[in-house]
């Protein structure tokens, strides 16, 4: 693998780790308040995560040129951010 693919593959994970540790404390925030729509977003989320392991496992098997792990945290980069804003936009309707 490429060293520009390594750096972007470490510089994603750890984007990634940040989204998911936010998305975290957003949700066990308001977990009492909101109980039933954050877990149905969690639910979502560990569906859509699922997804994203089979795709990067089918990516993996078709043996593109782009790195599968890339593709998938890229993918669950725009995920999680999408949970991120979501979450944030509901607390500040709320408020």
């Amino acid at each position: 693998m490429p060293s520009f693919q390594k750096s972007l593959l470490l510089f994603l994970s750890l984007l990634d780790l940040f989204f998911n540790a936010l998305l975290l404390v957003l949700m066990l925030s308001n977990l009492a308040a909101k109980g039933a729509t954050h877990a149905a977003l969690f639910a979502v989320m560990l569906l859509l995560s699922g997804a994203q392991i089979a795709y990067a496992h089918k990516t993996f098997q078709s043996s593109q040129k782009q790195h599968p792990l890339l593709q998938a945290l890229s993918l669950n980069l725009f995920i999680n951010l999408g949970f991120v804003v979501f979450v944030l936009a509901e607390n500040s309707a709320r408020s």
